[in-house]
């Protein structure tokens, strides 16, 4: 999860930089939830979002596409 995670920084804004950050020292929504003083499904949501702007631009290694394409 930590290298999907690592694969996302170019696509983040500053604050879903600091949710994935905070989501990978401490290894679940809920406890980097806690940890950033907002709900679960606020953490959640920005990484999904996140992964879909990526995929937008071609990077979703979740159906095998890699590399970032014009």
């Amino acid at each position: 999860m930590s290298a999907d995670l690592d694969d996302l920084i170019p696509f983040a804004t500053d604050r879903q930089k600091e949710y994935i950050e905070t989501l990978k020292s401490m290894g679940s929504s809920r406890a980097a939830a806690e940890a950033l003083g907002v709900g679960k499904d606020v953490v959640s949501r920005a990484v999904r979002t996140l992964r879909a702007r990526a995929a937008l631009r071609g990077h979703s290694p979740q159906h095998g596409m890699t590399r970032t394409v014009p």
